[in-house]
């Protein structure tokens, strides 16, 4: 089980954080998820669970996550998010996913 967890870390602004999926070999499988999140605000859910991102279930592939204020001028700064992808393993332990910055 695959799951991912946000966070708006800014006190004033809201967020829409968007997320793309890749496959193992690079092609889009998720595209056009997109979550709000009030100032801050959080949340977390796995993907079989969470309505438009069950194409992440298999735990195959890559997740671009990124976000922007919902206002039309934001202020400075705008913080970003924060977040965490959890993979269970089949002994019920849990690990994190590597990140990689681009």
């Amino acid at each position: 089980t695959n799951g991912l967890a946000l966070v708006n870390p800014d006190p004033t602004q809201s967020a829409t954080v968007y997320v793309i999926g890749y496959d193992s070999m690079g092609n889009v499988i998720l595209n056009d998820s997109s979550i709000s999140l009030p100032p801050l605000g959080h949340i977390a859910f796995v993907f079989a669970a969470q309505p438009g991102f069950s194409p992440l279930a298999t735990g195959q592939g890559s997740i671009r996550v990124f976000a922007e204020p919902n206002v039309a001028a934001p202020a400075a700064p705008f913080h970003g998010i924060n977040a965490l992808l959890i993979k269970a393993l089949p002994n019920l332990s849990y690990t994190n996913v590597s990140v990689v910055n681009r």
